[in-house]
């Protein structure tokens, strides 16, 4: 009896297999179908034209020519006639790679690179504010537990304290910082 039992069990098994393979295939087939749908969609829409190109930018031109007349129609006296006058907007500060331990000894070396964004008309010091920033985000880092890093949460709150810290070091001249690259290892 124990002999036709083994027989018995010999298809079911090879039934599961044809059954998984024809599974792979299947799901194979569609996933590559959805993949050429998905991919000649887009690839059909076309980018900007070189004509709707020169409108946007003509449209742009005329816009800044329109911010500098003043009330009356005219242009105002302090812009100037060209269009190369200053534009006194965010100013973005490029941090030196930070790099350094953290708190817990373990090992763990982190690599920052930021940019910290002064806010219209707020002044940056240049070195000072820079070596200033540095310290102060270096003396931070120091202080945080490696699990506060750990994933996506880690990276906001990482951002927002780096937000704070900035803000505070700077007496609120700064109104953001941009996290170019974290490398931790």
């Amino acid at each position: 009896m124990e002999p036709e039992e083994e027989d018995g069990e010999g298809p079911k098994k090879k039934s599961g297999l044809i059954t998984t393979v024809i599974a792979f295939v299947v799901i194979s087939i569609v996933a590559v179908g959805a993949g050429w749908f998905l991919g000649s969609g887009f690839a059909e829409r076309p980018l900007a034209t070189e004509e709707e190109t020169e409108t946007a930018s003509v449209v742009v031109k005329k816009k800044k020519k329109d911010d500098k007349k003043d009330a009356h129609g005219k242009e105002s006296e302090e812009e100037g006639e060209g269009e190369t006058g200053s534009h006194a907007g965010p100013t973005v500060a490029l941090l030196d790679p930070i790099v350094t331990s953290l708190g817990d000894q373990n090992g763990l070396w982190l690599r920052l690179e930021l940019a910290v964004v002064f806010g219209e008309g707020k002044e940056y010091e240049g070195d000072i504010d820079k070596v200033s920033l540095q310290s102060d985000i270096v003396a931070y880092l120091r202080t945080i537990d490696p699990d506060m890093l750990s994933g996506a949460s880690g990276f906001i709150h990482l951002h927002e304290d780096l937000v704070d810290r900035v803000r505070m070091t700077t007496s609120g001249r700064a109104v953001d910082v941009k996290v170019l690259s974290v490398v931790a290892e």
